[in-house]
């Protein structure tokens, strides 16, 4: 406590302010109204005053004009600013605003599919997506009993939210980067799924639904779409594959607050298989970004002509390209990828080295390196086969891979990351499927 109480003290001295307006307005009196709930009976009346100047440093004027998680932010803490100076009205007006944000609408937000955007028509369900989550849900729980009691029908927006788009996006607690955006330069983002903290709050809030919540990570079977957010979702028993493409109604990844310097690749038709997780988390500073996991190299275009079709078991999902079109076929244990008019190299995968690595030129599995091999059929790894439908000519990197957070994130680490990375891309080739086999003698069946 006297560690904090220090600290608070030389922070309410000196008041300092980032070039990020988010940390001035949000993310630091987010701090100081938390040290003023663990401690307000510790701390002086001048001390209290203090802090309470660096909670208001949103004034309400402004933050009413924001969406989303931002606006939930931005109310929450006036609600606490008014529950600390016994301002009641401003607790009611900011609570009224929160329930106007907690919606389904075509606005940022929960989307219709339930999918969730911020920043315009960007899917960001575990990044703005889950603060937004996150803090209506402790508010939920914290007003129980009071004037500021969510509505029911709130809850049972927070409950669709959860079920039927939060729980799809992940594979347990593991997801991939077209569902956080920029936030994919940050460490640990793609483990942002875990909700697992917040199931004993939701199972208080909505006991009829307790069974649910405490399943949230049980595994799924079935292939989803969100037309809201160009993005499918294809759960098996033993894997999930999701594809995040882009149309003429939804936006690139952004690229903000020096955040995601070398994401301009990202929604680019970039499909990612997780098996156990461990293929893609926290591998960013290491990856070969004009490689990523399915895309074909060539600059993303906004058409019309991407989406998906569906019987809620298998599914189909294409996308369009200036010059030509990819379409991805989910079936049974497979994905198929068939491509036309695209003559760009095809990266089949970049995921993180498990295990061994077999082709089928060539016994016993290849050693760790970079190799230029021709008339390859298929490759398998960690339980994937990567099939040709003709002999092809493939560029197979099994090698360390290394870079910094701070290559891709200017307030990351500079400390190098080093990682053995396995990555196929094929050079010419009208499509390709992968398929899961538990071992290579059930590929050659």
């Amino acid at each position: 406590f006297h560690i904090m109480r220090s600290a608070l003290r030389h922070w309410l001295e000196k008041r300092y302010q980032s070039r990020n307006w988010w940390h001035n307005k949000i993310g630091v009196p987010q701090l100081v109204r938390d040290i003023l709930v663990a401690s307000a009976d510790s701390l002086t009346r001048k001390e209290i005053a203090q802090a309470l100047q660096v909670m208001a440093q949103n004034d309400e004027a402004s933050w009413r004009k924001s969406t989303g998680a931002n606006l939930v932010w931005c109310a929450d803490l006036a609600f606490h600013y008014g529950a600390f100076t016994g301002d009641t009205a401003l607790m009611r007006r900011s609570m009224e605003m929160i329930w106007k944000e907690v919606k389904v609408s075509t606005d940022e937000g929960v989307q219709p599919d339930f999918s969730f955007h911020q920043h315009g028509e960007r899917l960001q369900i575990y990044h703005y997506g889950r603060a937004f989550l996150q803090d209506n849900i402790r508010l939920a729980w914290q007003t129980q009993g009071t004037p500021w009691a969510f509505p029911q029908e709130k809850i049972s927006i927070l409950r669709s939210f959860i079920l039927n788009g939060w729980r799809w996006m992940a594979r347990g607690i593991y997801t991939v980067p077209g569902t956080v955006d920029r936030a994919v330069s940050r460490p640990n983002t793609l483990t942002g799924a875990d909700i697992r903290h917040l199931v004993p709050y939701l199972c208080e809030l909505d006991p009829a639904h307790q069974t649910a919540y405490r399943e949230i990570e049980a595994p799924l079977k079935g292939f989803r779409y969100y037309p809201r957010s160009d993005f499918a979702v294809f759960h098996r028993p033993r894997f999930s594959f999701f594809l995040k493409t882009l149309s003429d109604r939804t936006l690139p990844a952004e690229s903000i607050n020096k955040e995601n310097l070398k994401g301009q690749w990202m929604h680019n038709g970039d499909g990612y298989f997780i098996i156990n997780g461990n293929e893609y988390t926290n591998l960013m500073p290491a990856w070969d970004w004009e490689h990523l996991p399915g895309i074909t190299s060539i600059p993303a275009s906004r058409k019309s002509f991407t989406g998906s079709v569906s019987d809620g078991h298998s599914g189909l999902t294409v996308m369009e390209y200036n010059d030509g079109r990819k379409l991805w076929a989910c079936y049974d244990n497979m994905m198929v990828c068939l491509m036309a008019g695209l003559k760009a190299p095809a990266t089949l995968d970049q995921c993180r080295m498990q295990g061994e690595v077999w082709i089928d030129t060539q016994r016993p599995p290849l050693p760790a390196g970079n190799h230029q091999l021709k008339n390859v059929r298929w490759i398998y790894h960690h339980k994937l086969a990567y099939i040709l439908p003709e002999p092809a000519a493939v560029n197979l990197y099994m090698d360390e891979q290394e870079g910094s957070w701070q290559s891709i994130n200017a307030s990351g680490s500079p400390e190098i990351v080093k990682e053995k990375v396995f990555k196929p891309i094929v050079q010419h080739t009208g499509g390709y499927a992968v398929v899961y086999c538990d071992d290579v003698r059930q590929l050659a069946k």
